[in-house]
């Protein structure tokens, strides 16, 4: 039953956003995850368009881009805070079940500007960007509350009595009232549809050479989705603000040929703050994300990924080779918590380590093992073992 469900869920995302192909190319991604698999099989869950439009540049010299971007599919997700007051969840004490699944379609329309054009790595030193946004999430029990049938104490329903006395699904309170503050995009009918505008400048002064990599890139993004623009459903009024520092170094590189290499290393370092603030702030935009794991959705987050990389030899082509990484991710957040009135963190840490490997062939197809640990420093539990075997496919 789970695999026939995934399967049609995933010949719908498909082939509706099929028939939006336009003028221009178009990237379009296969990912999977290893929530949805059975047995060691991870199934595609998640479906990416971006339609490019030729438009000519209005800086002589720099690049100007227009796109379309669509990302649609499931993603599996747990009940981090009280619905009612916003406060934390401590899973190792709750009364129900917290894992729950999502269907999600994301949009943007963006517009880019280049500025500055650079030589040595043939790139625009200064990029401005526009968007205009939207996403849509419906939310509902995961596959295993469908595909058991003894299993029917989920998130959002539990077992109730009838008039009659007879046994029947009942919808677990409070889910079902009229508005949720704790968690906006689950009131009602547990579906949402948010409206955002962003903002945001690229500084690049990185020359990325696919196996080695030198320099800097500094991006600061703002986007707001406020509640006059949010008419469709009023679940969504925030302002995030974000800016990412990301930095690079080969330490060594040995040629094969003149356009290939034989063996490089690289380490790179990512940090990332993130400042949210609003009434309503949806699930998806909380937190800062790093490997399997996620901070504790409050209005400062700082995120750190630390990578030590070993390219292989570049086969054939430029872009088909294979490469193996160790990784150390820290997330921590702290200040308000959102979507509550008066509670706030003192600090929350979440952290992972761990490697990956990975076969990339013509920036097409990628095959990828990773396997690492995931720890919290509140109720979520000690350290935990995750592998996690996939693929990507883009066009």
């Amino acid at each position: 039953m789970r695999k026939k469900l995934a399967a049609f869920i995933l010949i719908i995302m498909i082939s509706i956003p099929a028939y939006c192909i336009g003028f221009g190319y178009h990237v379009f991604k296969v990912r999977t995850d290893p929530s949805f698999s059975i047995g060691n099989w991870e199934l595609p869950i998640s479906t990416l368009y971006q339609f490019n439009f030729p438009v000519p540049d209005l800086v002589k010299g720099s690049a100007t881009s227009f796109s379309f971007r669509l990302d649609n599919g499931l993603e599996y997700r747990k009940l981090r805070q009280d619905p009612e007051t916003g406060a934390p969840i401590n899973p190792l004490n709750h009364p129900y079940p917290i894992d729950y699944m999502v269907l999600y379609d994301e949009f943007n329309f963006a517009l880019s500007q280049g500025l500055v054009h650079m030589d040595f790595n043939d790139e625009d030193l200064i990029t401005l960007n526009v968007l205009v946004g939207g996403r849509f999430e419906s939310a509902f029990e995961n596959f295993d509350y469908y595909s058991d049938a003894s299993h029917k104490e989920g998130v959002f329903h539990t077992i109730g009595k009838n008039e009659k006395g007879e046994s029947v699904i009942a919808d677990r309170e409070p889910f079902g009232s009229s508005f949720l503050p704790g968690t906006p995009e689950l009131s009602g009918d547990r579906t949402m549809f948010e409206i955002n505008l962003s903002a945001g400048i690229d500084i690049n002064l990185m020359k990325d050479e696919i196996t080695s990599r030198n320099g800097m890139r500094l991006s600061s993004w703002i986007r707001v989705s406020p509640s006059w623009l949010n008419f469709f459903s009023d679940r969504s009024d925030y302002l995030l603000w974000w800016t990412r520092l990301d930095l690079a170094w080969t330490l060594f590189s040995i040629p094969l040929s003149d356009e290939l290499s034989a063996l490089s290393m690289m380490l790179s370092n990512s940090t990332e703050y993130r400042f949210i603030s609003g009434n309503k702030v949806p699930s998806y935009i909380q937190g800062g994300e790093i490997w399997q794991a996620e901070a504790l959705s409050s209005e400062h987050v700082i995120t750190n990924r630390t990578e030590l990389t070993l390219f292989g030899p570049q086969l054939f082509a430029p872009d088909v080779y294979p490469y193996a990484s160790a990784f150390f991710c820290m997330a921590y957040s702290f200040g308000n918590v959102l979507n509550s009135d008066s509670l706030k963190l003192d600090g929350n840490l979440a952290a992972s380590y761990g490697v990956r490997a990975e076969v990339v062939l013509f920036n097409v197809a990628r095959v990828y093992y990773e396997i690492g640990a995931v720890s919290y420093s509140d109720g979520w539990g000690k350290s935990n073992l995750i592998q996690r075997f996939g693929f990507a496919l883009g066009v």
